[in-house]
């Protein structure tokens, strides 16, 4: 069973990037209370919606976000907080969504770059 995301869960995943741009642009790092306590947020909240199906929908996510994100950071293409925000974000989605979110963070990344680089 999946839990359906809902524009509460949304609206949170949407602070939680703008809170960690901010803070990355300040500081060019991620604090570990948003990177590790989203990821914990979201596997509270999966277990508590959804049971145990909830939680290994979460957990199926927390890890897909993570191998991805830190595939690319082994290769020096972003920082270890980037992989634990990713891994939070796969939480919070869970196995299915999480996909997408990579699709759209992938593609949104590759646009940014490019208009750096055309800059």
């Amino acid at each position: 069973m999946t839990v359906e995301p809902t524009p509460v869960l949304y609206a949170l995943l949407g602070v939680m990037g703008v809170v960690a741009s901010i803070y990355d642009l300040r500081t060019r790092s991620l604090p570990d209370w948003l990177t590790i306590g989203g990821g914990l947020l979201g596997l509270i909240l999966a277990v508590s919606l959804g049971g145990w199906d909830g939680l290994l929908t979460a957990v199926y996510g927390l890890a897909c976000g993570f191998v991805v994100f830190w595939l690319l950071w082994s290769l020096g293409m972003m920082g270890f907080g980037d992989v634990l925000l990713m891994a939070a974000f796969g939480a919070l989605l869970g196995w299915p969504l999480v996909v997408h979110g990579l699709l759209y963070t992938t593609l949104a990344g590759a646009l940014l770059g490019l208009g750096y680089a055309l800059a």
